[in-house]
């Protein structure tokens, strides 16, 4: 018999915290100056997320894939990935596909992964 995934630290629910987890991770990482809105999104084909980001509102929009709720794990890497690409957007070439585009990719899936494993191991 397998164990049912663990929830988010602090939470019961089995549903993912979207809003809650916004707010702590948006404090963790010092983006309280931006105006940041997260939804659910039934449509994202290739990726667990994504982020519209207008720099010069200080305003992102993070859509995350509707099938991690329940993936709490996950869930909390996406979220914490998209939000990551505030701080790092002035270094993007623009285009995704760029060598500077794929290497800042990957540096920020792997802070994600890391800051979320540390999170969860805490509590």
């Amino acid at each position: 018999m397998t164990k049912p995934p663990k929830a988010c630290p602090g939470s019961a629910t089995k549903v993912f915290p979207l809003q809650r987890r916004l707010r702590y991770w948006q404090k963790i990482l010092r983006l309280k100056d931006w105006t940041i809105t997260v939804e659910w999104s039934p449509s994202l084909v290739e990726d667990e997320g994504q982020n519209e980001i207008v720099e010069e509102n200080r305003e992102s929009t993070i859509y995350l894939d509707s099938a991690l709720k329940k993936s709490h794990r996950r869930a909390d890497v996406a979220l914490v990935h998209e939000l990551l690409h505030i701080p790092f957007e002035f270094a993007r070439d623009g285009d995704g596909v760029s060598v500077t585009d794929v290497l800042l990719e990957q540096g920020i899936q792997q802070v994600a992964l890391g800051m979320v494993e540390i999170e969860w191991r805490t509590k």
